[in-house]
């Protein structure tokens, strides 16, 4: 397993300390090398973002900045619209990966995946991580999976962007993360 590789798509509208917390934790469970965050552009079964992707990119490489184990594999501008079986088709070809990589998700996800473009295809090119932030040690989840228990970790992309008094930033990001949102005055 020390060759393996996971795969973190998300839209990242911003990225925040449980997401770096994830990712660190699954590396672990999975022995991976690395760790690849995907950033979309757009999320077909989602409504508009918050920040454009070129802020998003950089409140990532900022967070991922100090950990030599993860890098940011931006999306292509040729695939439009943005299904993750695209972006990891393309990784496919780009990188040779000599097994099958992991794919991270949120168990929030689980319900959404019968709707997602050529899923099966999908599940056949990548093993799933499927992560859970309750205090429920059992994930339901009808594919083949490795589980990823993280409680405690009550912290959403949403409730920040949602946060107009902002009072939870400076705990749920990275110092200079918070720094670069209150610069480019996103989320406000």
């Amino acid at each position: 397993m020390a060759d393996s590789i996971i795969l973190f798509g998300g839209t990242f509208d911003p990225v925040h300390v449980a997401h770096i917390a994830i990712a660190s934790r699954a590396r672990s469970l999975v022995a991976a090398k690395e760790v690849l965050f995907m950033p979309t552009r757009q999320n077909p079964l989602k409504d508009s973002l918050a920040a454009p992707l070129e802020n998003r990119i950089d409140m990532l490489n900022i967070a991922t900045e100090h950990l030599p184990w993860a890098h940011i594999v931006p999306p292509s501008a040729e695939r439009d619209p943005d299904y993750t079986i695209t972006a990891i088709e393309s990784l496919y070809r780009e990188r040779n990966f000599t097994s099958p990589p992991y794919f991270l998700i949120g168990e929030d996800l689980i319900d959404t995946l019968p709707r997602w473009h050529r899923v099966q295809e999908l599940l056949q090119m990548v093993h799933l991580i499927i992560v859970s932030r309750s205090n429920n040690e059992h994930i339901s989840c009808p594919y083949p999976h490795v589980s990823l228990i993280i409680p405690l970790l009550d912290i959403t992309s949403t409730s920040i962007r949602n946060d107009t008094q902002m009072a939870y930033h400076e705990q749920h990001l990275h110092p200079k993360v918070w720094e670069y949102i209150k610069r480019e005055r996103l989320y406000c």
